[in-house]
């Protein structure tokens, strides 16, 4: 996971006027306290031999829509593919610096996909048996998580092994396997400790697939902390800066993309655990639409001109069921 810089916009604990007509205590230094209860230390805590069980839906589409009024013509497309995963999660091991080994078993798989023809693929393990996907249930795979959310595969070769159907493969694919357990609404594990009100952010290149791949500031909030539950939310837009360790190109579409009218929305948040260390909720949203209009060339009256629409969604949510 790249480095995330926080910056700043710390909220102290709120005055107590109306209990000692004060403000917060000081302390021996001469700065204000905070209350402990605005005060959360934002990572993941593993323990060997816990087990959770989770449930994942990733999700990229690519929509067309092409409509011409005076011509009663209308041309629509859809593809990509939305794929859920409920998974049993046991960490096998945890580290010194907290980095944790995981076995995860594969309980029920959906997939969905479909191109310009159709759909090419609606599979379901409760009632699909014959696919090859369906040998994936029960099987499992081991991945590493550090306390900040990062994830990287090792030991994917058994599972991998039991089929060389293509759909087999990208459900087990290294990029796979990140989207489905990484969590990004971490801070470093270095600055950690935080305090309601403050953010930290870091640029990201957008998912594949964007008509105009700009880069996007995403903004990581600690919203709140009630009892044991810490909620952060996530805001993106986009930015000029460049990712870390990326060298940026021009988009070779630049001048295409300028004759749309862009609407980028980037969002997403994050329910944490202390008690357990685990993630209860986890999501993130990018939808990307591109509008042009034009007028058409045979004219009828009460006819709009010929509108092209395309868009990009992009999303994973994870959330614990037991």
């Amino acid at each position: 996971m790249s480095s995330k810089l926080l910056t700043g916009s710390v909220v102290f604990a709120a005055c107590l006027m109306l209990i000692f007509a004060g403000c917060a205590p000081e302390t021996e230094t001469g700065e204000k306290s905070v209350s402990p209860s605005k005060i959360a230390n934002v990572r993941l805590n593993f323990t060997a031999g816990n087990t959770a069980k989770y449930k994942v839906v990733t999700k990229a589409v690519k929509d067309f829509r092409f409509e011409q009024p005076s011509l009663n013509k209308l041309k629509e497309e859809r593809t990509g593919s939305k794929v859920e995963t409920i998974f049993t999660q046991t960490i096998d091991s945890v580290d010194g610096e907290g980095n944790a080994v995981a076995s995860i078993t594969l309980d029920s798989i959906k997939y969905h996909a479909q191109n310009k023809s159709g759909v090419v693929l609606d599979f379901d393990s409760a009632t699909n048996t014959d696919h090859a996907l369906a040998t994936l249930i029960g099987r499992s795979y081991r991945i590493r998580m550090s306390p900040s959310g990062s994830v990287s595969s090792v030991d994917i070769s058994s599972a991998r092994a039991v089929s060389p159907d293509k759909f087999v493969k990208s459900f087990l694919a290294d990029k796979s396997i990140k989207t489905r357990h990484e969590v990004l609404a971490l801070p470093d594990a270095s600055g950690s400790k935080l305090i309601v009100g403050q953010s930290w952010s870091e640029v990201k290149t957008p998912p594949p697939g964007m008509l105009d791949p700009k880069n996007f500031e995403k903004t990581y909030t600690l919203k709140s902390v009630r009892g044991n539950m810490v909620e952060i939310k996530m805001e993106a837009i986009p930015t000029s800066k460049k990712v870390e360790d990326v060298d940026s190109e021009s988009s070779p579409v630049d001048a295409f993309v300028e004759l749309f009218d862009a609407d980028d929305s980037w969002s997403g948040g994050l329910t944490l655990d202390l008690s357990s260390g685990q993630v209860s909720k986890y999501n993130e949203t990018l939808v990307s639409t591109y509008i042009a209009a034009e007028q058409s060339r045979v004219q009828v009256e009460g006819k709009g001109p010929d509108m092209l629409t395309m868009g990009l969604t992009s999303s994973v949510s994870l959330e614990k069921i037991d």
